[in-house]
């Protein structure tokens, strides 16, 4: 991989040029990879990750700045991405809710203990689709030490066999994950009649305008943008479980 630094004189502008000589992209491809959660549909994406989040939040940061990114790329030689900067800062300030949180989480009042226990006496199954292995052990140790049975899936295509072969009674679907992405994941989960009716909340390190509206017409239940309180998470389990059991 090599980076290029130049004064683009015509344009006001620095430009940085970022070449790799990786699997490359058809060029179909450009023109979606900046779109957040997009997975390149290729044999190639069953052994490397995908845009998934980067490249958006990328092109976010660029546009924020008032600059520009385009890609040039050959399927195996690789990619060339380029990026003008302004040498001035653009006039207007950034915008008040460039990462918005889900505000009607932070407000909702205190709830009670989550509801850990089925009537049966069973404890509540929770599925967690995550891959990252540090928020893995801390949802983990936290939603056990709450008294939850948690079944674990480490990718989309996981998530949505377990959810089948579980029937957990809520999943934490993170949005970004290999092999298949959590939107797709929850497609897929809505579509079967046996899970359907399975609260899903996503989580997502994406927080930008759109992003909640993208993962409900997915099917999601609820959305919260990384990173999160440990007790939102717990708040709004508890919240959806009591609606369940109402």
């Amino acid at each position: 991989m090599a980076l290029e630094v130049s004064l683009n004189l015509p344009q006001q502008a620095l430009e940085f040029r970022i070449t790799d000589s990786g699997i490359g992209m058809a060029a179909e491809h450009l023109n979606q990879i900046f779109q957040p959660f997009f997975q390149i549909d290729s044999a190639l994406s069953r052994h490397y990750e995908s845009t998934g989040l980067g490249l958006s939040i990328v092109q976010h940061i660029v546009d924020l700045h008032g600059g520009s990114i385009r890609v040039e790329s050959v399927v195996g030689q690789g990619s060339c991405f380029s990026v003008l900067l302004p040498s001035q800062a653009p006039s207007q300030a950034f915008p008040a809710q460039t990462l918005p949180i889900a505000d009607s989480i932070l407000q909702q009042p205190a709830l009670p203990q989550p509801i850990a226990v089925q009537e049966s006496g069973a404890a509540v199954r929770i599925l967690l689709a995550e891959d990252n292995e540090t928020n893995i052990a801390v949802a983990l140790n936290y939603l056990e030490a709450h008294g939850f049975q948690v079944i674990l899936a480490r990718n989309g295509l996981e998530a949505v066999q377990m959810t089948k072969q579980h029937q957990p009674d809520l999943i934490l679907m993170d949005i970004q994950m290999p092999q298949m992405n959590g939107l797709t994941a929850i497609r897929q989960i809505r579509a079967d009649a046996e899970t359907r009716s399975i609260p899903i909340i996503a989580l997502t390190a994406l927080a930008m305008s759109g992003d909640l509206d993208r993962c409900l017409a997915a099917g999601a239940t609820d959305y919260l943008a990384k990173p999160f309180q440990l007790q939102r998470l717990l708040t709004s389990i508890t919240q959806h479980l009591s609606k369940i059991e109402s």
